[in-house]
C-alpha cells in the first residue's frame, strides 16, 4: 500500500479478501485506511457473514461481530455499518470518520451506473489504466441495464478514449473519441478525436473528421495551436534533452532509462 499504518488491535492470523480493492487486510486499521482513502470503492460487499466472522474469529471481536450482524439482519446501510465498524477501530479522527461516512452516505444516494463511472474516473486518475479500461468497457457493455443516458454514454467513451490514449493505444483511442463526440457532442470530445489523429500523423484523418462533422475552422486552428505548443513545450523539449544528454554520455545509460520507462509503463498498463 505504500503506507506504515499503526495497529493497535493484534493483526489478524488469516487475512480478508477485499475484493472490491483486489487485496487482503490483516486489521481494522488497514480496512479504516481504506475507507477514508479510497471511500468510492467501499460496497455492500463487505456485509456479510463471511466478514463479520473474520471481525469475531481472527481479530476476537466477538462483540462487535454480534452488532454487525444485527445491523445486516436489520437491513442497515453501508454509511452505518462500516461507520460503526471504524468507530470501534478508532485509527480515524473524529473528524476525518464524519467525511468517510458522509461520503458512503452521498454514494447511497446514486445510481448504479454514477457509482461504477466514479470508481472507474478514480482507477484513470490513479493511473491504473488496465483496471480502468476494464471498467469503463464493462459500464459500457451493461449500458443497457443501467439505463445509461446517451450523454453518459459518450462521456465513458471519452474517458475510455484517454484511457486508450496514454497506453498509446492511439487506434482504439480515435474510435473512443470518435463514439464519445457522436453521443455527447462535447467540444473537448472532438477536440479529442483530432488531437488523436494528429499524434497518428494521418493528415487525411484529420481533414476526414473535420469534414464528417463539420467542425468550424477556428476550432480547427485551436487544435492545430494547441498540439503545436504541446510539442514544443518546455517538458518536451527537457525530455529530449535527457534522452540525448543520456545517450551522448553512455549508450547503455539510455537503455537503463528506457528501462525505467517500460516498468513504469507496464504498472500503468498491467502489462
Amino acid at each position: 500500500m505504500g503506507d506504515l499504518i499503526l495497529c493497535k488491535i493484534p493483526l489478524a492470523g488469516t487475512p480478508y479478501y477485499m475484493d472490491d480493492f483486489g487485496i487482503n487486510i490483516y486489521s481494522l486499521e488497514e480496512l479504516s485506511h481504506l475507507a477514508f482513502k479510497h471511500t468510492d470503492m467501499l460496497s455492500e460487499d463487505i456485509m456479510t457473514g463471511d466478514f463479520t466472522n473474520w471481525v469475531g474469529e481472527e481479530l476476537h471481536l466477538p462483540a462487535l461481530k454480534r452488532e454487525l450482524d444485527d445491523l445486516i439482519a436489520e437491513g442497515a446501510s453501508l454509511h452505518i455499518f462500516v461507520g460503526r465498524l471504524l468507530s470501534n477501530c478508532g485509527y480515524l479522527t473524529e473528524s476525518d470518520l464524519k467525511k468517510t461516512i458522509d461520503r458512503i452516505q452521498a454514494l447511497e444516494n446514486k445510481s448504479e451506473a454514477e457509482i461504477r463511472k466514479i470508481r472507474a474516473d478514480r482507477l484513470l486518475h490513479s493511473d491504473r489504466l488496465s483496471d480502468a479500461v476494464l471498467e469503463y468497457t464493462s459500464i459500457l457493455e451493461d449500458r443497457k441495464n443501467l439505463k445509461l443516458s446517451v450523454v453518459n454514454e459518450g462521456d465513458v467513451f471519452y474517458n475510455l478514449g484517454v484511457c486508450y490514449s496514454r497506453m498509446f493505444f492511439f487506434e482504439e483511442a480515435k474510435e473512443c473519441f470518435n463514439s464519445a463526440y457522436e453521443k455527447n457532442r462535447r467540444t473537448e470530445s472532438i477536440k479529442a478525436l483530432l488531437h488523436c489523429v494528429l499524434l497518428m500523423n494521418d493528415e487525411n484523418a484529420f481533414k476526414a473528421v473535420v469534414d464528417r462533422y463539420l467542425v468550424p475552422p477556428d476550432l480547427v486552428e485551436v487544435v492545430k495551436d494547441e498540439f503545436n505548443n504541446s510539442i514544443n513545450s518546455s517538458s518536451v523539449e527537457s525530455f529530449k534533452a535527457k534522452v540525448e544528454k543520456a545517450y551522448s554520455q553512455d549508450p547503455k545509460s539510455l537503455a537503463a532509462l528506457v528501462g525505467i520507462w517500460e516498468s513504469e509503463y507496464e504498472k500503468n498498463s498491467g502489462i
